[in-house]
């Protein structure tokens, strides 16, 4: 089992755990390390209506801009298709309901937290 499947295959999946794993293999860095300080899962939230917080959006659309640039060209429609509906429907479920799909893709393309971004080849 994987370790998105642990948080996701849950009576109620933990969202905020998969948002911070999302950034964090997006971003190759570990918890609070990402350039804006919100790849932990105290950053995700949402409204009473279900409308996710300015911060979390952010999170994840700068995540998904940033996986178009690291993936194979045939998974680079999905990546924006993606993005794209959660620009449309900013919400909790939307997220929830896609996240499977994100997490695919990231297995696919062995986008993973490690190596950290400090140990990339750009950064020596």
């Amino acid at each position: 089992m994987s370790e998105f499947e642990m948080y996701f295959n849950r009576p109620k999946p933990d969202l905020a755990m998969i948002y911070e794993m999302l950034l964090r293999r997006v971003y190759h860095c570990g918890r609070n390390e990402d350039p804006f300080c919100i790849a932990d899962t105290d950053s995700f939230s949402f409204k009473r209506n279900g409308k996710l917080e300015t911060e979390t959006l952010v999170g994840i659309w700068t995540a998904t801009t940033l996986l178009i640039d690291q993936v194979a060209k045939d998974d680079i429609s999905r990546v924006r298709k993606i993005r794209d509906l959660i620009d449309e429907n900013p919400t909790k479920n939307c997220f929830q309901k896609l996240c499977q799909e994100i997490f695919k893709v990231l297995d696919k393309n062995g986008v993973n937290e490690f190596p950290h971004w400090k140990a990339l080849p750009f950064n020596s």
